[in-house]
């Protein structure tokens, strides 16, 4: 708790760095940036927070093996669609089906290009191979095979994103470089919706290997597979994730770009560590919100061998979804970032060091945190990115009758805001989710 010296120092601090501490300041938000969205299409065309599962019912890129008997498929995704999913896809050798699913579950589909230039599918064997002969890709052809490809159902309002295959393109590669920009350029002359375009990128790309995607994507994601990439215990990669997205995004000097998460299930934990799979999940979606993630992209909810943690992982990110298919997602889409208030460690680690690949190492503060104005509310994500517990302070909220702090992750659980500061008490991974407003106004 402060001391009498402590709160007025707090007040000096404020009023010396400019920060309005006013009520009605404090609260006042701008016109919202997405107001004139439509309320039923997906961001960045519409208002819905953009999540989606890859792969449910199986199945891989040219694997029909593991595709489910329908009847465990259709329930699988109705458990899905019942999370508050927005999107489903991609799909891989469901595909075919995907249309017809979108419109059965009234939700919207990401759409799987595939393309053939002579009877021959244009994959990475074929795109390799011509690079190891030598040969230029007959981009006239590939143009018309995108044409082609998006005319057959580029009428059907089902599809909200396009998804190129093949994906991992290798950008620096003549031959994979010229298959995208072409494909880019051909889609975005046949689509009359004109419709984003997203294709993955592996998890170990940094900002410079992906910028050269952001030329000709809409939605630039990459995976961040934690546990996969030997971040189990260094799960800031998360936001690093992410900030090689933005700084690709600014790299490249293109507007309208929008980063997302592509968060990991599919590992088996050990039998000691199913206990963390909530937390883990919790902590890698919102560590890239905080970073500037809009969308999330969950890989995959196939059922696959040896990996009896699907239940537990699928729970956990559809308590995730319909948190942000709330408010709380509207203001991660369309609120405004402030600065006016701060964490501080009292105790337990105040930075993270990050080391992944051949990149050099960096320190992250332990806390990630975002500071969101929507709506005359302020809503905070705050995000321990250490594998211990911390306990820090969270100050500058203004206080006063009818300031209330709602729990978002425990619906109905709120209270009045202090005049000192309010205590955070962070678990290893701990995220908390607030929303704080005038009761009164």
């Amino acid at each position: 708790m402060k001391t009498i010296a402590g709160i007025f120092l707090t007040a000096l601090m404020l009023a010396c760095s400019g920060i309005d501490t006013d009520t009605a300041s404090f609260f006042r938000t701008k016109d919202d940036p997405g107001k004139n969205l439509p309320e039923d299409q997906v961001y960045p065309q519409g208002r819905l927070f953009p999540f989606s599962f890859y792969s449910t019912g199986g199945g891989s890129y040219g694997d029909r093996s593991g595709l489910l008997p329908e009847t465990q498929r259709a329930k699988d995704q109705q458990r899905i669609i019942d999370g508050g999913v927005t999107m489903i896809g991609p799909q891989y050798e469901l595909d075919k089906t995907i249309l017809a699913d979108a419109k059965r579950f009234h939700v919207k589909a990401v759409y799987t290009l595939r393309l053939s230039i002579d009877g021959q599918k244009v994959d990475k064997n074929y795109l390799r191979d011509l690079e190891k002969e030598k040969k230029s890709l007959d981009t006239s052809k590939l143009r018309e095979a995108a044409r082609r490809a998006v005319l057959e159902v580029c009428d059907d309002p089902a599809i909200c994103w396009w998804n190129i295959s093949p994906e991992e393109l290798r950008m620096w590669r003549q031959t994979e470089h010229d298959f995208l920009a072409t494909v880019s350029a051909a889609v975005r002359e046949t689509d009359p919706r004109k419709r984003p375009f997203f294709m993955y990128a592996p998890g170990h790309l940094s900002a410079e290997r992906l910028e050269p995607l952001c030329q000709y994507l809409d939605i630039i994601g990459k995976g961040m597979y934690t546990n996969y990439s030997k971040a189990k215990e260094n799960r800031v990669f998360c936001r690093w994730t992410i900030e090689q997205e933005l700084d690709a995004i600014r790299k490249a000097d293109v507007k309208g770009r929008v980063p997302i998460a592509l968060p990991e299930m599919f590992q088996q934990p050990a039998d000691a560590e199913l206990p963390n799979i909530e937390a883990w999940a919790r902590h890698d979606v919102y560590a890239a919100v905080t970073a500037g993630a809009k969308g999330v992209l969950v890989f995959s909810a196939r059922r696959r061998p040896k990996f009896d943690a699907w239940d537990a992982y699928l729970g956990a990110y559809l308590k995730i979804c319909r948190e942000l298919q709330g408010e709380l997602g509207q203001a991660v889409l369309f609120g405004e970032t402030k600065n006016d208030l701060t964490v501080s460690v009292i105790s337990g680690p105040e930075n993270v060091k990050f080391k992944f690949f051949n990149y050099p190492e960096k320190e992250y503060p332990s806390i990630g945190f975002t500071n969101l104005a929507y709506r005359n509310s302020r809503y905070l994500i705050l995000v321990n990115s250490s594998a211990q517990p911390v306990n820090a302070v969270l100050d500058g909220l203004v206080y006063g009758s009818g300031i209330t702090v709602e729990d978002l992750a425990k619906p109905g659980s709120r209270f009045t805001a202090p005049e000192e500061q309010i205590e955070l008490q962070f678990k290893p991974w701990g995220v908390y989710l607030y929303k704080v407003y005038n009761m009164e106004e």
